[in-house]
């Protein structure tokens, strides 16, 4: 039977945990956060203790809301396994339940992550969907895994169907909609399997996959291409030397973008047998070339993001993103990884590169590059129109 407890006690809700002492032995707790907005998690021998009686007023308040909340949930899968099961409140602020077995999925790789274990995780959903639940933050502290046997954790967030039928009739889908995604998600990260993604509600699309996606993820670029039409005094030398470095910047992009296969393959056709990441060099050349183009006090704006770019920006990515795609494709993508560089082209391209033409169902429809098409011919046009005005 469940628990939010597991390593990292990934039932404690809403927040982390505080060490919390229990009444007839020790208790096992995370360490202490370094603010009080959390609550204490005990985590004993076959239960788990939530408890947010020290917690701030507001922080209190908002924490008994998310016990309520999972303490609905779980008593109407009770019975189900693979979930934890209520043992009652202590007080307002405080709720015990069962500890399940197992270690959050988070981290880990084939083979100790099973296809039969996604398969059974899909059924867990299944049946708590069948009961009126959905679970809707299963992310991967939230999935425990023991063995192949799939539990799940933290329900404060969870949807019951029943107390709001008018918004059941949409939000009780949505709800789903977030936990099938977990599997999909899984099925493309461990497995790199060739499958649709599930089709997703609206707001949920415009947020996190269409053009708003876009732009939430690349703020820090559009601020830093806005401060740059703010203070640009463009020349016409300056357009014409700028706009040839952002035009070879989005055109390394759009090669890219109709030969990468996110997930599916380690791609070594077009771009990516000369360079590891050409969409990110593409970005980078953007960059330069929208400076050069804006030309005066913006050339400040250039010199901080070039060296945010190659000091903050790739590192981090280089810290995360080849070891993903080692675990994905193993040796393959070590030995393409040791050939070929990130950012520097090679003179000659990958000997074991794919020959294969530019695809333009995957430069529009899978990588979306039109939208950053977009933004560059929006922003060459501003910064051409400034020098004209100017004039």
């Amino acid at each position: 039977m469940a628990s939010s407890a597991a390593p990292r006690a990934p039932g404690s809700g809403r927040g982390g945990a505080r060490p919390m002492r229990r009444q007839g032995g020790p208790a096992e707790t995370e360490p202490a956060p370094r603010n009080r907005s959390k609550a204490r998690v005990t985590i004993g021998a076959e239960t788990v203790v939530k408890d947010y009686r020290d917690c701030p007023v507001l922080v209190r308040w908002m924490g008994r809301y998310w016990l309520d909340r999972e303490e609905r949930a779980l008593r109407r899968l009770e019975g189900l396994p693979n979930v934890p099961t209520v043992v009652g409140r202590r007080g307002p602020y405080a709720l015990e339940i069962t500890r399940v077995p197992g270690v959050p999925v988070s981290g880990r790789r084939p083979p100790e992550v099973t296809e039969r274990f996604i398969e059974r995780l899909g059924q867990l959903f299944d049946a708590l969907h069948a009961r009126g639940v959905a679970h809707g933050d299963a992310h991967c502290r939230n999935v425990l895994m023991a063995g192949e046997e799939p539990y799940l954790v933290d329900f404060s967030t969870a949807w019951v169907t029943g107390r709001h039928p008018i918004l059941d009739r949409f939000l009780f889908e949505w709800y789903k909609q977030l936990d099938r995604r977990k599997i999909y998600k899984l099925e493309i990260d461990l497995f790199g399997r060739d499958v649709p993604p599930p089709r997703m509600f609206l707001l949920y699309r415009l947020v996190k996959e269409g053009a708003l996606a876009r732009f939430l993820k690349n703020l820090v670029l559009v601020v830093g291409i806005l401060a740059i039409l703010v203070l640009a005094r463009p020349t016409r030398a300056s357009l014409i030397g700028g706009g040839m470095v952002a035009a070879l910047g989005q055109g390394i992009r759009i090669w890219a973008a109709g030969h990468l296969r996110r997930n599916r393959e380690v791609t070594t056709s077009g771009p990516y047998a000369y360079v590891r990441d050409p969409l990110y060099l593409g970005r980078l050349l953007l960059l330069v070339g929208f400076g050069i183009m804006a030309w005066g006090p913006a050339l400040w704006v250039l010199a901080v993001g070039v060296v945010l770019f190659l000091a903050s920006y790739m590192p981090r990515k280089l810290a995360k993103e080849p070891e993903r795609l080692e675990n994905l494709f193993g040796e393959e993508y070590a030995r393409y990884a040791a050939q070929v560089r990130s950012l520097l082209p090679r003179l000659t391209p990958y000997p074991e590169r794919a020959r294969r033409s530019w695809s333009f169902e995957l430069f529009w429809r899978e990588n979306r590059e039109q939208y950053f098409l977009l933004g560059t011919l929006l922003v060459g046009a501003v910064l051409v129109w400034r020098h004209l005005a100017g004039s």
